[in-house]
């Protein structure tokens, strides 16, 4: 679903699926940037913004950015 320049993807399989995207994309989860597509886990949420609007996230005192996807798994 995509509203404004977001795209919301939510994985609701059992299994991993790949999306493949038109052109390079911000996680706004996690702050990774995503070329040529975005791979999601099994009932994984991802929230995607174009590069032009990509904005830092402050990290709170002593945390450190990730650059691995987060698992959501319930």
């Amino acid at each position: 679903m995509e509203r404004g320049p977001y795209l919301f993807l939510l994985n609701h399989g059992r299994t991993p699926a790949v999306v493949p995207l038109p052109s390079a994309r911000t996680d706004l989860l996690t702050g990774r940037v995503h070329h040529t597509g975005v791979r999601l886990d099994r009932f994984a949420v991802v929230v995607l913004a174009p590069l032009a609007s990509r904005r830092p996230t402050p990290h709170p005192k002593g945390a450190a950015p990730c650059d691995e996807p987060l698992e959501r798994s319930y």
